[in-house]
């Protein structure tokens, strides 16, 4: 895990595939940081997740939590 915070390119927002985990890829030239920002207890909609709500997603983004792939 990354303590220190990193100049990322992109934040992806993205629904796991088991509909319930919020997931956020973030890039840094070639590196590639994941991170799991929410799970819920009941399936969520792809659409409002990655795209009408991505910017809340991003938000709750913690530095010291990203873990490079």
């Amino acid at each position: 895990m990354r303590t220190q915070l990193i100049p990322f390119d992109q934040i992806d927002v993205t629904l796991a595939e088991d509909g319930k985990s919020v997931l956020l890829y973030a890039y840094c030239g070639e590196a590639i940081y994941l991170q799991r920002v929410h799970t819920s207890t009941t399936p969520l909609d792809a659409d409002t997740v990655e795209v009408i709500e991505a910017g809340k997603w991003r938000d709750r983004a913690k530095p010291d939590q990203w873990m490079k792939l």
